[in-house]
Order: structure tokens, then C-alpha cells, then sequence
């Protein structure tokens, strides 16, 4: 490989770089914001209403659908997801009668298999959740809601 091509090689590596951090802004902004919205709680947890927690498109959905959107996009593994999560509101093993039932009720990207890692969104009422197998590799991400 000639010289220009190992320059231009590298600058498509570097523009794509650039460019993916472009559209991401900074998630680490994202991910402490929602580290705390998720104490904050709403009418779902038996507090007074709150339209920052508790809103279609308040602001602890916004980051939420943000940071589902760079975690399913990147295909962060299970370590990666919970530097950026935080430790999931809740664990359900593959073989849990319940997790099959959350799995038929969310609306997933992939094909869902292994533990699920659910964080909470408005309570148990509605969350994300996350599918990994057992090496810890993202298979599916979804949005569990109760549409009511």
C-alpha cells in the first residue's frame, strides 16, 4: 500500500471517529444526568407526579431513549452497558418464568437471549431492557411498556 493510501486510510478512520463522536455528543453527560434522574422518584413510585421523571418525553425518557440508542448502536457488551447504566434496577436469569414473560411483552431490536437487565423508566411500569447471553454480548435491547 502506497503512502497516500495509508494517509487517506488513516483520515477515514479518523474522520469516521470524529464523526461518531459528533453525533453522539458526550454520553458520559448523558449517563450522569440519568444517574441522577433514576433517584429522583415520580408518581410511578408513589411520589407526587414529576414531569421531568414521570412525562412522555420528559427528560429522564429523553436520556433513556439517548443512551439505548448509543448502547444498541455501539453493541456495548455487558461491562461497557453497566459503566454506563449503572447497576440494573433488576436481573432476571434466562430460565425465570417472569423474564419469558417480559420478553413477550417488549418490543425488542434483536432476537432476545441469556439474562435480562432491566432498568426502570417509570417503576416496573414501564423500562428498558437489555438481553445478554452468557459471555456477556448485547443480543437485544427493547422498551417494555404498558401503553395504557
Amino acid at each position: 500500500m502506497s503512502l497516500f493510501h495509508r494517509l487517506l486510510a488513516a483520515l477515514c478512520v479518523g474522520l469516521n471517529m470524529l464523526c461518531a463522536g459528533l453525533a453522539w455528543g458526550d454520553i458520559s453527560n448523558d449517563a450522569r444526568r440519568w444517574a441522577e434522574l433514576r433517584q429522583v422518584p415520580g408518581h410511578f413510585m408513589g411520589a407526587a407526579p414529576n414531569p421531568a421523571v414521570d412525562h412522555w418525553q420528559g427528560e429522564k425518557h429523553q436520556l433513556m431513549r439517548r443512551l439505548f440508542e448509543y448502547s444498541w448502536q455501539q453493541a456495548l457488551p455487558e461491562a461497557e452497558l453497566l459503566k454506563l447504566w449503572g447497576a440494573p434496577d433488576k436481573i432476571w436469569p434466562a430460565d425465570d418464568p417472569k423474564a419469558a414473560a417480559l420478553v413477550r411483552m417488549t418490543e425488542w431490536r434483536g432476537k432476545p437471549a441469556g439474562r435480562l437487565l432491566a432498568y426502570h423508566w417509570r417503576g416496573e411500569h414501564d423500562q428498558l431492557l437489555f438481553a445478554v447471553d452468557e459471555q456477556g454480548l448485547l443480543r437485544a435491547a427493547g422498551w417494555m411498556m404498558v401503553w395504557e
